[in-house]
């Protein structure tokens, strides 16, 4: 007879590994993004300052 809990706590092992690469993966993907923002956020405050002339 099988043993029903042994197979639930390898297949809990193997998504908890599932769910740390998924995490890993995010983090990496957000702080690509965030940087990505940060250089869209400098071009545009650089471009806009560019734009304000002081001639009349």
């Amino acid at each position: 007879m099988a043993d029903n809990y042994t197979m639930r706590s390898a297949m809990g092992a193997r998504a908890a590994q599932i769910d740390e690469g998924l995490r890993a993966h995010m983090n990496k993907v957000y702080g690509t993004m965030s940087v990505g923002m940060l250089i869209t956020a400098l071009a545009a405050w650089a471009i806009a300052g560019l734009a304000v002339t002081t001639d009349p």
